[in-house]
């Protein structure tokens, strides 16, 4: 009878951890796909910005400055469009 108790405890046991498992395998699924559409998200605006960006460096009237949040750049920033006098970036 002990051994009976036993083997049933030992099989019930196996089964709440495979059903726990089951459950996180499934919370991380659903967590990394979550990632993914968040990254594929990101890329997609992250282009957007650029043609936006490529857009505003042609027909923003530039005034060129000096980039006082970076002393060692070498190049100036739009006091309008806050873009770098970088037209091969925006080309």
């Amino acid at each position: 009878m002990n051994i009976l108790n036993d083997v049933l405890n030992d099989l019930i046991k196996e089964i709440i951890n495979r059903h726990e498992t089951e459950k996180i395998i499934t919370l991380v699924r659903y967590y990394r796909n979550n990632i993914f559409s968040y990254e594929r998200k990101i890329k997609k605006d992250s282009k957007k910005i650029k043609e936006l960006e490529k857009r505003m460096y042609k027909t923003c009237n530039h005034n060129w400055e000096k980039d006082w949040d970076d002393p060692y750049s070498r190049y100036k920033v739009c006091s309008k469009c806050k873009l770098a006098n970088m037209h091969y970036v925006y080309n």
